[in-house]
């Protein structure tokens, strides 16, 4: 705007009888450009170290403290926008003492009220010529004025300090203020608020759960709310948060925004998943229980008939002698089967051996043959040179490389590649996945890694649970039975997407290294296993 217009605008408003008027006044009276920039403010400035003369010109915001300046800003930015009438706030002013005008010198608290002033041209349209504003100190002394001010840098610094996000809004849901926190769970920076709606945030699957949230506030303001939303970070990852929204009532007693405190419950709601995936394996086991003392009593009633009418049958029957084999060797397998379902059962208790790399190798070998056996793709086995030993069931950890192969064949092409890795790792910090925790010690890796299609990532926590599978004829158990093997032998599984596509697995086993406390391990791997 032109200076000229500025200067005929202030000659306007302030008139010689205003101009009495103002120097009688205890409060500060100033006009400001469209940019903030001071062209008048009244003598009563002189009280608090500025003369008139130094003012004129300076952006209003270097009078106002660096802590305040955002929401002084804020507050201008909305009157040139035309968005705010005549409202009053507290802002803290830098106050100069001894002609130093040092930040640190003083601040005290200004109740700032103030207006824009707009003009209407010839097309009709309304053109913001400024702001007319009254700046009263509130009645401290300078060492409550202080204190008031220490106050409110230690509230800010709380709040800063929070490992929950807190916000604050507008009556529309415009950002005002947000906390370090706050930003660290949504992936932006504070400055990327700045005028923009809380809806930035939320799925749109949400929008209308919000709007009825705002309708419920507004009816009733006495309590606040909490919600349970899904939140999109700045970086595309979702995130899982637990929202509180109170309303923040003005001295009209009408609310003027919104305030509330977001936790990020993302690891909390996994972990829950995890938990119900182990205790669904514990009802399995419960029903494999049932089911194997059936069985086993069915086929020993089986088996004891199948002796008999072998000896009925005498050598000279040779055919039906031979059908009651076949007949018999079925029921052992069922038999074998049973006595697995009832070792499931009891906590699959392990029958260890010391497997050191030479039977590893031989064990894997032997089950990525049989699994992969028409595989028309490349697949090897590597082991370090001085692989550590390891105590495992050599059983039940066949069944784990069988049932992470069998996932590795059905998601890689034809031509695909599976790769099986042992290596010893030295684990320094404790992890926890699917409610088995990895501590710190040494172990013997068994990394199988494939170049398929991969898991989607929302679908990588679902994998170890009981039933569950992306393929329409299989059972999902394979891995579920995976995850409670592993989990007996003290050891620890994972899942991860693999750096260029496909699917890693990674099976941790306890390394038995010459010197080590066996009895030490043990107790301390149970009190982990529980």
């Amino acid at each position: 705007m032109e200076r000229s217009l500025i200067t005929a605008l202030c000659r306007q408003v302030f008139d010689e009888g205003m101009y009495s008027i103002i120097d009688s006044m205890q409060d500060v009276v100033y006009w400001l450009d469209p940019h903030g920039r001071v062209q008048f403010i009244s003598d009563e400035i002189t009280k608090f170290g500025y003369t008139p003369g130094e003012c004129i010109g300076k952006n209003i915001l270097d009078l106002v403290h660096p802590d305040d300046r955002e929401k002084a800003r804020f507050r201008i930015s909305e009157r040139r926008r035309g968005e705010r009438k005549t409202r009053s706030c507290e802002i803290r002013f830098i106050v100069q003492r001894g002609g130093q005008g040092a930040v640190g010198d003083s601040a005290e608290v200004f109740r700032v009220t103030a207006e824009g002033i707009y003009s209407i041209d010839d097309n009709n349209e309304k053109r913001f010529l400024g702001t007319l504003g009254v700046a009263r100190r509130i009645g401290l002394d300078e060492n409550e004025g202080r204190a008031l001010a220490h106050d409110d840098e230690r509230i800010f610094a709380i709040f800063d300090t929070l490992h929950d996000g807190y916000y604050e809004t507008d009556i529309r849901g415009t950002f005002i203020f947000v906390n370090r926190s706050f930003c660290r769970i949504t992936g932006y920076d504070a400055a990327d608020f700045q005028g923009r709606h809380f809806s930035m945030l939320v799925l749109g699957k949400h929008d209308g759960e919000i709007a009825a949230a705002i309708r419920e506030i507004a009816a009733d303001r006495s309590k606040p709310r909490f919600f349970n939303w899904e939140l999109q970070r700045g970086d595309g990852k979702k995130r899982y948060v637990e929202v509180s929204v109170s309303p923040v009532i003005g001295p009209d007693g009408q609310a003027t925004g919104y305030r509330g405190i977001v936790r990020d419950v993302t690891d909390r709601k996994r972990l829950e998943e995890e938990i119900l995936v182990a205790r669904k394996i514990e009802a399995i086991g419960i029903m494999a229980g049932g089911i194997a003392h059936d069985y086993n009593n069915a086929l020993t009633a089986v088996l004891g008939n199948l002796s008999l009418a072998k000896m009925e049958a005498g050598e000279e029957n040779r055919e039906l002698l031979e059908v009651l084999n076949d007949a018999e060797k079925a029921s052992l397998r069922v038999l074998e089967l049973t006595k697995r379902l009832s070792n499931f059962a009891k906590g699959g208790k392990p029958n260890m051996i010391r497997a050191t790399r030479d039977i590893l190798m031989d064990l894997i070998g032997d089950t990525a043959q049989s699994v992969l056996d028409n595989f028309q793709g490349t697949w090897d086995v590597t082991a370090q040179d001085d692989l550590d030993a390891v105590d495992i069931d050599t059983v039940q950890f066949s069944h784990v490389i069988g049932h992470v192969l069998t996932n590795a064949l059905e998601s890689v092409t034809p031509n695909g590649r599976i790769e099986i890795e042992l290596s010893n790792v030295l684990v320094d910090s404790e992890k926890t996945f699917n409610e088995i925790t990895l501590h710190p010690d040494r172990y013997v890796l068994v990394l199988v890694r494939d170049n398929g299609c991969g898991i989607p990532e929302d679908l990588m926590y679902k994998i170890f649970d009981p039933y569950f599978s992306t393929k329409e004829m299989a059972s999902g158990m394979g891995l579920a039975i995976s995850y409670a093997v592993i989990k007996r032998h003290h050891g620890y599984i994972e899942v991860s997407p693999g750096p260029g596509g496909g699917t890693e697995v990674y099976c941790y086993l306890p390394a038995v290294v010459e010197g080590n406390d066996d009895s030490r391990r043990q107790e301390k791997n149970q009190a982990g296993a529980g």
